[in-house]
């Protein structure tokens, strides 16, 4: 996800190349602050420009976003989803076609590096319906990226299930 400078760049208006390789535990692209079942208001206090509204007591699901999120020379929506309060999915979707071909060779470079020690990898032809398809399952961090030719790059975070 690619560096651990990405969402602080987000933050500040800067872009920086995602090189930085991280625990295959930890989420990737500068998002490594968070933590799987952390709550809202802990994640805005570690990344205050997250929007929305922190669930109320009960509410069953929430999230918060973070538009025009850089990565990878592409422009992205950072979404994090709380489930029962609890931080349960990081989805992070394209925001137009430009220059996808290119962000989707930095970012994969990137997920490969830092999961590819984790069960499963890049499919190279069209799979699950996407140009490119990619999915690993670590113990702690399920992630996938898909891809699809001029339409959309879409990479998702989630907390593997607990047997």
């Amino acid at each position: 996800m690619l560096a651990r400078l990405i969402l602080l760049a987000a933050l500040s208006g800067q872009t920086h190349a995602p090189e930085t390789v991280t625990s295959p535990d930890a989420l990737a692209f500068g998002l490594e602050k968070l933590q799987w079942g952390m709550n809202a208001r802990e994640a805005v206090q570690r990344y205050p420009a997250l929007e929305g509204t922190p669930p109320e007591q009960g509410e069953p699901w929430n999230s918060l976003s973070l538009a025009n999120f850089p990565l990878a020379g592409c422009i992205f929506t950072a979404r994090l989803n709380f489930e029962r309060g609890a931080l349960s999915e990081v989805e992070l979707d394209s925001v137009g076609t430009v220059r996808l071909e290119r962000c989707g060779v930095r970012i994969k470079s990137v997920l490969g590096r830092q999961y590819g020690g984790e069960p499963g990898g890049f499919s190279t032809g069209p799979s699950h319906g996407y140009s490119e398809y990619g999915a690993w399952r670590g113990p702690v961090t399920e992630v996938t990226y898909a891809r699809l030719e001029g339409g959309f790059i879409a990479v998702h975070f989630s907390r593997t299930p607990k047997p």
